[in-house]
């Protein structure tokens, strides 16, 4: 191989999300910005949502970081109101079950936790 192959800095590599976006992934980036849980939020505005997909379906812009930032709020919003972090905490508190785990913080703020 080529001196400079071999030797140069290190590179990282882009994920395709544009393309992902408009083909295998197409289907459920429109229902996320038009039927999503973004839009019970309350907190986007409808027609925005569809002319950002649609511009980026189209190829009239390339709207990939915006549409994953919004797929990532999506999914973390509808987790937090549909009780996931109770679940993350009672893992994050007691451990994994095949463990045996005891909880990290006392139960009341009297005890201390036993060694």
């Amino acid at each position: 191989m080529p001196h400079d192959v071999l030797y140069r800095p290190k590179m990282g590599f882009a994920v395709p999300l544009r393309t992902w976006f408009k083909g295998p992934l197409r289907q459920r980036v429109r229902k996320i910005m038009t039927a999503g849980h973004l839009l019970e939020t309350g907190l986007f505005d409808e027609r925005y949502l569809t002319t950002l997909a649609e511009q980026h379906e189209s190829g009239i812009s390339d709207h990939s970081a915006a549409i994953w930032s919004l797929m990532m709020f999506d999914r973390s919003s509808a987790l937090c109101t549909n009780g996931a972090p109770q679940l993350s905490a009672r893992i994050l508190w007691q451990g994994p079950p095949q463990y045996n785990s005891r909880p990290i913080v006392a139960e009341s703020r009297s005890e201390t936790p036993k060694s």
